[in-house]
């Protein structure tokens, strides 16, 4: 007798949205791609939720808190994980990104070593 099947939805995922992954920076943040649904609430058009902020790194005494969504890096607008990845990794001294936190713009100023 063969087990019954049963159907499994993967990560829970039921939109058919590609599964939405954090994505860890040295630097001492985890993000994430900003979904549309998230960009309505936070009311920022495009950019990178930050998800997490380690305790004591850099971004964390720089200001950088949970919540926030970086749309831009010195003078660029930022699209997705991705792009904050290459623009960070190419990075050495100071550093400023261009955040939106509770409605409001901000930059988060820090220093890449």
């Amino acid at each position: 007798r063969q087990p019954a099947s049963r159907s499994e939805y993967p990560s829970g995922n039921l939109t058919g949205e590609a599964p939405i992954r954090e994505i860890s920076f040295s630097i001492g943040f985890t993000a994430r791609e900003l979904t549309p649904q998230l960009a309505a609430i936070l009311h920022a058009s495009a950019g990178v939720l930050v998800s997490q902020v380690t305790k004591g790194s850099v971004t964390e005494r720089a200001g950088l808190k949970a919540g926030d969504v970086i749309i831009g890096m010195q003078e660029r607008s930022l699209l997705n994980v991705s792009q904050l990845q290459a623009f960070l990794a190419a990075q050495h001294g100071t550093v400023a990104l261009k955040v939106v936190r509770t409605r409001e713009p901000i930059v988060v100023s820090f220093n890449i070593q």
